[in-house]
């Protein structure tokens, strides 16, 4: 489920009851920010995982599911936050994986926009070279 718990055992429900003291939130995001930014370390009992195995539609076939601290995941937020806001504009436009917004169905649609143009009022082919 959304809110299982990872090795450390503290689930979503739990973070999101003590996160409405403002306070205490405060003081919680203030601490990962020091541990990863100012310190430059990611503490090591974040890092532990669980693996539980999910069962697929198959019988007898299971689908691994990682399940990594709650707490782990918020710092992974950030950092991702911070990295996206220094990195988003300088990206060039016809890239497409990992932003928000942009997906592998804008991708083609971008391609078969640009194909279009190219061949309207000519009569060539157009080759395309997928990896």
């Amino acid at each position: 489920s959304r809110s299982a718990a990872g090795p450390d055992k503290i689930n979503n429900k739990i973070i999101k009851v003590v996160s409405q003291d403002e306070k205490f939130l405060r003081l919680l995001l203030q601490a990962i920010k020091t541990q990863i930014f100012t310190l430059g370390t990611f503490q090591e009992d974040l890092k532990e995982s669980r693996i539980v195995p999910h069962p697929k539609q198959k019988p007898g076939e299971y689908r691994p599911f990682r399940l990594i601290p709650n707490i782990a995941k918020l710092a992974e937020y950030i950092i991702q936050q911070r990295i996206r806001s220094i990195i988003q504009e300088k990206l060039p436009p016809n890239q497409f994986g990992c932003r928000p917004g942009h997906s592998t169905s804008h991708a083609l649609i971008r391609l078969m926009q640009t194909s279009f143009r190219n061949l309207r009022g000519q009569k060539r082919a157009v080759w395309m070279h997928f990896l």
